[in-house]
């Protein structure tokens, strides 16, 4: 069977609106599996892929069917400039994410964060790409999953900063000595209720450690603020993405615990105010 036939007769299975991101991301596996660039799979329709490899994007075929993340069945993922591996063990980075890696490297410009710290890190998306960006920072991710740190660990490696990145097992604070002190703290925590609706795919396939957490999905994000500025330089400032939801659920807490010009919200792509940007108390005439 060749390359054009396959695609035909396999794509009659998808919706009519979802064939074109199908071809898109069947003819990016087989070449990930074949060697052929995806330039000549999209300009080769009498290529005779083989049996085995016709079984395999059937396969996977199937599981997309099934609800299970194209980002998964790939094994990488483009995330800001660089690409990550990325498959069952961390969450799939999402693109409002890099807003917030953006932000961070327009805010330094010419003066990068000596230490950075990416708690929650999962596959090391905004740390590795902070690190990448600023080639002269050191950079602590932490996790309490240890399968999303050797996730961390590969993709580290893959972009060619593991020199300079520490990667630490724990539970938010509790693998970090007293005394450090970081300029930058960034965390996509866990922040999913457990009562909010989520699609299936994600529900069913991405790890529920890095999604859910309780007291209306503050429950995270809370023990992180109790003690962040126990470990911020006094120039520092940590930045978080949450839920749309948060700004409302977490308004009280955050007039309680911070002054109101030590904090403010930001814009994700659509608008939607999700990512919280904390200063450090230690330095009140810090410029925002």
């Amino acid at each position: 069977m060749n390359w054009q036939t396959f695609l035909q007769k396999e794509m009659t299975r998808f919706p009519e609106e979802d064939r074109a991101r199908t071809i898109r991301h069947i003819r990016e596996l087989a070449a990930n599996l074949s060697g052929k660039s995806s330039s000549y799979l999209a300009t080769a329709p009498e290529w005779e892929p083989g049996p085995e490899l016709l079984a395999k994007l059937s396969k996977a075929l199937d599981e997309a069917l099934e609800g299970r993340p194209w980002a998964y069945l790939l094994g990488s993922m483009p995330f800001h400039r660089w690409t990550f591996k990325c498959d069952e063990r961390a969450l799939i980075p999402r693109v409002e994410t890099e807003w917030l890696v953006d932000a961070i490297i327009k805010k330094h410009g010419d003066k990068p964060p000596a230490r950075l710290l990416d708690l929650c890190c999962g596959s090391g998306n905004i740390g590795l790409s902070l690190a990448a960006a600023f080639p002269d920072s050191h950079v602590v991710l932490t996790d309490i999953s240890q399968d999303a740190l050797d996730l961390a660990g590969e993709n580290a490696e893959l972009l060619g900063v593991a020199d300079r990145v520490t990667i630490r097992q724990g539970d938010l604070w509790d693998c970090l000595n007293e005394g450090e002190r970081f300029d930058c703290i960034t965390a996509n925590p866990p922040y999913v209720d457990p009562t909010d609706w989520l699609q299936p795919g994600v529900a069913e396939y991405e790890p529920h450690v890095a999604l859910y957490s309780e007291d209306r999905g503050r429950a995270h994000i809370k023990l992180i603020l109790n003690r962040l500025n126990d470990f911020l330089t006094p120039e520092g400032y940590a930045a978080f993405e949450l839920s749309h939801e948060h700004q409302h659920r977490l308004g009280t807490f955050l007039e309680e615990k911070f002054d109101r010009g030590d904090y403010n919200w930001g814009p994700d792509p659509s608008g939607v105010y999700r990512f919280l940007w904390i200063y450090s108390q230690a330095n009140k005439a810090l410029t925002r």
